[in-house]
């Protein structure tokens, strides 16, 4: 196509627009992961890496947690009465 054929195209009234292919953008079907946050954790842990300790946060206690704690129960069970 030479350029006065292009010119005269565009001024027929055949707008640019027009000639674009339509594009239609979806949604996801399904949540999309972060890429920078895997769900579970590959690491593997070295032998000289010590465990963690369980400590509460409610009464410094080692081995469990808060949620768990056998004195917040009693604590909360006293208040109730």
């Amino acid at each position: 196509m030479s350029l006065e054929n292009a010119s005269q195209g565009s001024c027929m009234g055949a707008s640019q627009i027009d000639m674009m292919p339509q594009l239609s953008v979806r949604d996801p079907l399904g949540p999309t992961t972060k890429k920078w946050h895997p769900k579970i954790a590959s690491r593997i842990k070295s032998s000289l890496e010590a465990p963690k300790k369980r400590t509460c946060s409610y009464c410094q206690g080692l081995g469990h947690y808060a949620t768990s704690c056998l004195k917040r129960k009693a604590d909360e069970s006293l208040q109730d009465t």
